[in-house]
């Protein structure tokens, strides 16, 4: 199972992530509105920490981490203001 995980592309995370957050805001937006709040900052602090221990210490995590978590920091943010500003 976990193989499967491991080998799901950077446009199946964004997918996956995206369906997720749009299903809270469908369901429940003030939940989703606390994800958002809470879930786009963590991982916007893994993103910069990962970056700045990989300029530290050369670590070999591939480039698919930082995209996923960029990606993960960029949706949740975008689905808020697309639920919340354009569709009042």
């Amino acid at each position: 199972m976990w193989e499967r995980v491991k080998s799901l592309s950077i446009l199946e995370w964004i997918l996956i992530e995206a369906i997720f957050f749009s299903l809270f805001w469908i369901g429940n937006d003030y939940i989703a509105g606390l994800l958002t709040v809470v879930l786009a900052p963590i991982f916007g602090a893994i993103l910069i920490i990962a970056l700045v221990a990989d300029r530290l210490d050369n670590s070999r995590i591939g480039k698919k981490f930082y995209w996923v978590m960029f990606w993960f920091t960029l949706i949740p943010l975008v689905l808020y203001f697309i639920f919340k500003v354009v569709i009042k």
